[in-house]
C-alpha cells in the first residue's frame, strides 16, 4: 500500500522583494503559470531523429532569453499602498538589471518546482552500477 500525498497547505509561497525601495511580492507559480511557463520553454526546442534507430535528439533551441522575463513577469506583484498587489508589466521587467532578472526568475523556477531535469542522452553513462548487475 502506498503513501498518500497529502496537501492541506494549498497557499502560494511568497518572497518579499525590494526593488529600489518599492515593495514587491515574488508568489510561486500556480497551475496556469507553470503551464504556461513549460509551453514557452518547449516551444524554441526542435529535434532531429526519432526513427526507430535513432533517439531524438535536441537539434536547436530559441526564444531561450525570453524563458526569464516571462516567468518573472508572471511572478512578481507589486505591492500597492492599500496592501493588495497588481501583476508587474512586461517593460518592468525588461528594464531591470540582468542580475536582478536571473535571482527573481532562480528563485521563482525553485519555488514553482519549474528546475530542469538532468536530462540523459546515453543510457547507462555516468552511472554507478551496484554489485551484482
Amino acid at each position: 500500500m502506498s503513501t498518500p500525498l497529502v496537501f492541506d497547505d494549498l497557499t502560494l509561497r511568497e518572497v518579499p522583494v525590494s526593488l529600489g525601495g518599492q515593495s514587491y511580492i515574488l508568489r510561486e507559480g500556480n497551475g496556469t503559470v507553470c503551464a504556461k511557463f513549460r509551453s514557452i520553454a518547449s516551444a524554441g526546442l526542435k529535434f532531429r531523429g526519432g526513427t526507430n534507430s535513432d533517439k531524438p535528439e535536441i537539434s536547436s533551441v530559441s526564444g531561450v532569453g525570453e524563458l526569464a522575463i516571462a516567468l518573472v513577469q508572471m511572478c512578481l506583484f507589486k505591492v500597492l499602498p492599500t496592501g493588495g498587489t497588481e501583476p508587474c508589466e512586461e517593460v518592468f521587467i525588461r528594464k531591470l538589471p540582468g542580475r536582478v532578472i536571473d535571482t527573481l526568475f532562480e528563485q521563482a523556477k525553485e519555488m514553482s518546482n519549474l528546475n530542469e531535469k538532468k536530462v540523459q542522452t546515453k543510457p547507462d553513462q555516468d552511472q554507478e552500477k551496484t554489485p551484482g548487475e
